[in-house]
């Protein structure tokens, strides 16, 4: 009994390792809720391409976002058509039925002034 419980407290303490965290810049192009059971806020960011006039390849950034805060930001920014900045970071080994593992959780986002 006692090594299923060790078990179990090891597992759930391993859900919280961050492997990856940092910052990405980019126009907001999609924000909405996904899922059946759980309606996740999920978004995109696209940085890069012929609206910047950088001549790079626009790449997307697919995220979910974890706080409301950042969510009314995001939905400023795409509705502006005005660059955000959002504070990423991804967990190792995330035990969620609701969440998708290859996603990155948003913490905050912020507007860039043109």
């Amino acid at each position: 009994m006692k090594k299923i419980v060790l078990s179990l407290l090891c597992f759930s303490l391993l859900g919280c390792i961050q492997t990856e965290s940092g910052e990405k810049v980019g126009i907001p192009t999609k924000l909405g809720k996904e899922g059946f059971w759980c309606r996740n806020i999920v978004g995109s960011i696209v940085r890069g391409g012929l609206s910047n006039g950088d001549g790079a390849m626009a790449g997307s950034f697919d995220f979910y976002v974890t706080n409301s805060s950042a969510r009314e930001v995001i939905e400023e920014a795409m509705n502006t058509r005005q660059e955000v900045k959002i504070h990423y970071h991804k967990d190792k080994f995330l035990i969620s039925f609701c969440l998708d593992k290859s996603k990155y959780l948003v913490d905050d986002a912020e507007l860039l002034k043109k």
